[in-house]
């Protein structure tokens, strides 16, 4: 027959085994050294103050002190429950256990309601005070406030777009952008932010006519500028120019130049066909390549290097630059082809028409990693 859930339990009384198990042990200590004591009768030498100190200890060992007896461990839940001190430990650990369970409760109720009603809107300091997160993308956190900042910075250049999706994604970039500008090693050279912020300047004549124009157009200080905007775009350039070293990849973009430019040459298609068919450089491709009008030295030196050794309307080999390969071809010159010891502001201006073709593929690839990434998105969005 079942017994009733109410029965009393016994307890293990293991303190009290152990104490049985203390107090055996010491008495056959206390006989062992007692058996080992009685030797032979002391030297007829040895000093009478020795041998009254010999025989005081050997009484000592013989008689050793008998510890006191543990007090019984109650044996049912009933006389537990009648001892004041047993019964306070039990309360105790029955409101840690409460606790342990009441703070996991009420932090999923606040979560619950600071994200799903987005009290962010109602109370704007909590999301500028608080860590709160927006979303968990490949190992790293995306904080609402950070969603909130570039969701305004959004909304200042582009009223009508879905301000916190469009920054969210963005974010999401520069996240990953981060992790493989960790994972490979990669480090921006020394003043590269510094040299760029001057760059910007010079073309809007002045510091103060720079900062005139961000304030306009993004609302923004040009120390805000440099780490929200500047840095993760030179920190993207930089990392697409290391992908841009792949041997493999390099021989394949190399080797798709020269099949064209053979292909070219057979009157197969046109020059103009063929940017439009197969060149990585969007913009110039719905132009049929043409660059346009650009003074020498604008290009990078290696395009530029190319360019001077052309004759008008030839096309050359595959040109090895930080963004792909290009193939090349000299359209026009107003004033003459500068040498590399000529001073290149004073020598005009130059139209050309290019082909690129991209080691990498940055954008396609960097919308993979967006696939492949582990991505939780905490908040729901909304076009503020």
């Amino acid at each position: 027959m079942v017994q009733p859930k109410t029965q009393a339990r016994p307890l293990k009384n293991a303190d009290g085994k152990k104490e049985s198990l203390y107090q055996s042990r010491l008495a056959e200590e206390a006989a062992a050294l007692a058996a080992a004591s009685k030797v032979e009768a002391p030297p007829d030498d040895m000093s009478s103050k020795f041998k009254q100190w010999r025989q005081e200890m050997l009484e000592a060992i013989s008689d050793p002190p008998v510890a006191p007896a543990a007090e019984p461990m109650p044996a049912t839940i009933a006389d537990v429950a009648g001892q004041p001190q047993l019964r306070e430990r039990l309360r105790r650990k029955k409101s840690k256990r409460r606790l342990l369970v009441a703070v996991p409760f009420l932090a999923a109720c606040l979560y619950a309601g600071f994200y799903l009603l987005r009290l962010d809107a109602v109370v704007p300091q909590i999301a500028a005070r608080l860590p709160w997160p927006a979303a968990y993308v490949a190992g790293d956190f995306i904080w609402l406030d950070e969603l909130k900042q570039e969701s305004a910075l959004v909304k200042e250049l582009n009223p009508t777009a879905d301000s916190e999706a469009l920054a969210l994604q963005h974010l999401v970039e520069v996240k990953l952008v981060d992790k493989r500008f960790k994972e490979y090693q990669l480090t921006l050279p020394t003043g590269a932010l510094q040299e760029e912020l001057n760059r910007l300047a010079r073309n809007f004549g002045s510091a103060d006519a720079f900062q005139a124009y961000l304030q306009a157009t993004y609302g923004l200080e040009v120390k805000n500028f440099s780490q929200r905007v500047l840095l993760p775009l030179l920190k993207r350039v930089m990392l697409q120019q290391y992908l841009n070293n792949d041997p493999r990849a390099a021989a394949d973009a190399e080797a798709k130049g020269r099949g064209l430019r053979e292909r070219i040459e057979k009157k197969e298609l046109s020059f103009e066909q063929a940017a439009e068919q197969a060149s990585d450089d969007p913009l110039s491709a719905s132009q049929g390549g043409s660059l346009g009008w650009f003074t020498w030295g604008t290009m990078v030196p290696e395009f530029e290097l190319a360019l001077r050794s052309l004759e008008l309307g030839e096309i050359s080999q595959p040109v090895r630059t930080d963004f792909g390969y290009h193939l090349i071809r000299l359209d026009e010159v107003d004033g003459k082809i500068p040498t590399k010891s000529e001073e290149l502001s004073e020598l005009g201006t130059v139209r050309a028409s290019h082909i690129l073709f991209k080691v990498v593929d940055f954008e396609p690839w960097l919308q993979a990693q967006k696939l492949s990434a582990r991505k939780i998105y905490l908040v729901p969005l909304k076009n503020s």
